[in-house]
């Protein structure tokens, strides 16, 4: 059976769906906005951190750089360095060649 409803009821039926669909229109809206503005707040929250980590990138390879350098040049140092024990090692030899001739000789003329 039917339900009979007075014409005064479905007016209020009708305004109160009426003013739910306008609630739900201003909370889709105000969700919108509060969207936008999230997006936007990450959005520069991430260029933030992107430029941070830009900056970081460039000081770390400025240092990788130093360091390459410094290995460098300890390398040329520790091969001037061995270079210059080679000589040594070799102008002994030749001062310990010279002694033992010199020994040989006063051992000779004796």
């Amino acid at each position: 059976m039917p339900v009979i409803i007075s014409p005064i009821q479905k007016d209020l039926v009708i305004h109160k769906l009426i003013d739910k669909i306008q609630v739900t229109i201003e909370t889709i809206e105000n969700l919108r906005v509060e969207k936008v503005s999230l997006a936007e707040r990450v959005k520069m929250r991430l260029a933030e951190q992107v430029k941070s980590l830009e900056h970081d990138n460039l000081v770390l390879k400025r240092e990788a750089e130093s360091l390459r350098l410094a290995v460098e040049d300890e390398r040329a140092e520790r091969r001037y360095y061995h270079s210059l024990a080679d000589e040594i090692i070799t102008r002994l030899n030749v001062v310990g060649q010279t002694i033992d001739y010199v020994v040989k000789r006063a051992g000779q003329e004796v």
